[in-house]
């Protein structure tokens, strides 16, 4: 089953009129995520519009998204090389 946090990104990058082939390159990221804590954690590629778009989303505020992003980095290097 594919974490429901996925369907919010995809939103999010089609909602910005973003090409078809990057949000399918960005989404091929989630392809074996399991865990919406796996996905938040890789969704940092969002830039800041698109990050308070998620944040509604979501119910986070921004202030909590951003910091999770910043703690993910420090906690799975792996997740944070692969979308910067």
């Amino acid at each position: 089953m594919t974490p429901s946090i996925v369907h919010d990104v995809r939103e999010i990058l089609i909602a910005k009129g973003l090409d078809d082939s990057y949000v399918a390159e960005k989404m091929s990221l989630f392809e074996n995520i399991k865990t919406n804590f796996e996905v938040l954690a890789m969704a940092s590629f969002l830039d800041d519009e698109g990050r308070v778009f998620l944040a509604e989303k979501t119910g986070f505020s921004l202030s909590d998204l951003n910091t999770f992003f910043q703690v993910s980095k420090v906690y799975y290097p792996i997740m944070a090389s692969l979308v910067i």
